[in-house]
């Protein structure tokens, strides 16, 4: 893995502080650039921009820890 080729899982950074999660990587990158909670509801931002945008505006910060598909699996008590 290289740090100016993003691949699924892994966490970039913008100038603004902003962090985006990757969720698939082709000509375009699709990606979460937020999510928050709110009464016990996940809610996210799910963006996508082209590739080569993708590269210069966003820095790699780090792998992510967490399995994405956790992000989107609902647990009935």
């Amino acid at each position: 893995m290289s740090k100016n080729t993003p691949e699924v899982g892994d966490i970039f950074k913008n100038k603004y502080g902003e962090e985006a999660h990757i969720l698939w990587v082709g000509y375009v990158v699709v990606y979460i650039r937020k999510y928050w909670i709110t009464n016990y509801e996940y809610h996210y931002e799910v963006c996508k921009l082209d590739y080569d945008k993708f590269i210069r505006k966003w820095t790699y910060l780090s792998k992510s820890k967490a399995n994405i598909d956790d992000l989107f699996k609902t647990e009935n008590e």
